[in-house]
């Protein structure tokens, strides 16, 4: 389990969204069976930079299936949960026009 409250009440840049995303990816090479718990308890924002360099690049590197397989969100407020959910299928949309390039 990640607690990010350990990063701070405000999540809001893309360097510490790197660092949270290394970590995840750490935990999932480590854990077994390869799922990891991100604790928003009292975390009271998260930015769009943060959540997408923090969890929009892990659903790039790790693949929508994994990603949905390995990660759980826990104790997320409306708006964190809101800019999570945004910043992956703008991720996802990325992907598709990508693939309709092919």
């Amino acid at each position: 389990m990640i607690i990010l409250k350990n990063f701070g009440s405000h999540l809001t840049s893309r360097t510490l969204g790197k660092k949270v995303r290394l970590l995840i990816l750490e935990k999932l090479n480590l854990s077994s069976p390869n799922s990891v718990i991100l604790d928003f308890a009292n975390v009271e924002m998260a930015s769009h930079s943060f959540c997408d360099e923090a969890f929009g690049k892990l659903l790039k590197e790790v693949g929508l299936e994994r990603f949905k397989r390995s990660i759980k969100f826990w104790n997320c407020s409306e708006e964190i949960e809101s800019t999570i959910r945004f910043v992956l299928k703008e991720r996802l949309m990325e992907e598709k026009e990508l693939c309709a390039t092919c």
